[in-house]
C-alpha cells in the first residue's frame, strides 16, 4: 500500500513546492539580479508622502507610512517579467503587496514590471507600498507564477 501512496504523496509535494515562493534569487556584486528574462536592479526604498490631487498630498488612514520602491528594469524579451508582483518584506517576515486598497484614490501609476511601450526593453518602475507605522522594511521581492519557487530578492539598507 505505502508504494502505491508514494508517486501521488510525491507529485502531491511538488506541487506544493512549486506554489510558493521559497528559493530567492539575489543580486551579484553590480546590483542585479537575473530572473524571468529580466535584469532587475533596487534603485531605491524610500519612505514618502503620497501624490494627490490638486497638487496636495494624499491622505493616508491612521497608523500607516507609504514607501515608495524604483526599480531598474531590462527585458530580454516580449514575455519577460510579465504578471509579475513586487511586495516588501518586514522584520517580521509579513510581506506587503503593491497596490494597497489604501491607495486606491491616490494618484500614483499602477505598479507594473512592463513598460508603457512595449517596444521598450530599459526602464525604471515604481511601485508604492502601505505599511503599519511600527514595520520598517527588510527586503523587497519580486515573484511571478511561472518562475516559482523561485523570487528575486533584494535585501533594503
Amino acid at each position: 500500500m505505502a508504494l502505491a501512496l508514494a508517486p501521488g504523496v510525491r507529485d502531491g509535494y511538488q506541487q506544493y513546492s512549486r506554489a510558493e515562493d521559497r528559493q530567492p534569487v539575489t543580486a551579484g556584486a553590480d546590483g542585479w539580479v537575473s530572473f524571468s528574462g529580466a535584469r532587475i536592479r533596487l534603485v531605491e526604498v524610500v519612505e514618502t508622502t503620497v501624490p494627490g490631487y490638486g497638487n496636495r498630498p494624499f491622505t493616508l488612514p491612521p497608523g500607516v507610512r507609504a514607501w515608495r520602491a524604483t526599480l531598474a528594469i531590462e527585458l530580454s524579451g516580449p514575455e519577460a517579467l510579465l504578471g509579475c508582483r513586487p511586495q516588501l518584506e518586514d522584520r517580521d517576515g509579513r510581506l506587503f503587496s503593491a497596490d494597497p486598497a489604501e491607495l486606491f484614490n491616490a494618484r500614483v501609476p499602477r505598479t507594473g514590471c512592463r513598460p508603457d511601450d512595449e517596444t521598450q526593453r530599459s526602464f525604471e518602475a515604481v511601485a508604492y507600498f502601505v505599511l503599519p507605522r511600527s514595520a520598517t522594511p527588510v527586503a523587497l521581492r519580486i515573484t511571478q507564477a511561472s518562475a516559482m519557487p523561485r523570487y528575486a530578492q533584494f535585501p533594503i539598507g
